[in-house]
């Protein structure tokens, strides 16, 4: 949450009386000195409103995590147990690591739990674009990260004997694939 007591105003000045002006004020907080030219002057803010309420953002933050953690040990926890692994969290998310058969019919058995709007953009699984367009947009808890949000997201998706592993590292995408005896193609 924003922090509007930490804001401050910078003032790049090139004149030295000006600056000692600024200096002189009360709401004087730093400066720093570039070269003989140029000085920045930290002030802080001389009038500050308040009219983000810090409580209604840590209600929101804290009703987020309940469902998060809801989601983590009644669904997750419950339905792959050992098989699957949480990497890690951010404020809205959710990154693991499980292994499953068919991740896309795990999540239409319960797809009132996964935010499905962007999964189109998987080329994979083509066959099922039209069911998947009719699921939920923007529905709590969960969502196939696509490819431009994730930093690193490791996605296994069986189908058949192939095995096709999905990395994506910082925005590049590499794909490998074996079948069920190792080899690559």
């Amino acid at each position: 949450m924003e922090n509007l007591r930490k804001r401050t105003d910078i003032k790049l000045l090139n004149d030295q009386s000006k600056a000692r002006k600024l200096i002189s004020k009360p709401i004087f907080h730093a400066f720093k000195i570039f070269n003989d030219d140029l000085v920045a002057v930290h002030k802080l803010k001389q009038r500050l409103c308040l009219n983000r309420p810090i409580y209604v953002g840590f209600t929101i933050l804290d009703l987020s995590k309940t469902l998060m953690y809801n989601f983590h040990y009644n669904y997750m926890k419950d339905k792959y147990g050992s098989r699957a692994k949480l990497l890690f969290t951010d404020t809205d998310s959710l990154c693991y690591n499980f292994y499953t058969d068919d991740i896309y019919h795990d999540m239409m058995e319960d797809k009132h739990l996964f935010d499905t709007s962007e999964i189109t953009r998987i080329v994979i699984m083509e066959n099922l674009k039209a069911k998947v367009n009719k699921w939920n947009k923007k529905a709590f808890c969960s969502k196939n990260a696509n490819d431009k949000d994730a930093q690193l997201v490791f996605q296994a998706i069986y189908e058949g004997k192939l095995r096709l592993t999905r990395i994506l590292i910082e925005g590049k995408v590499n794909v490998n694939c074996q079948d069920s005896d190792g080899e690559r193609r």
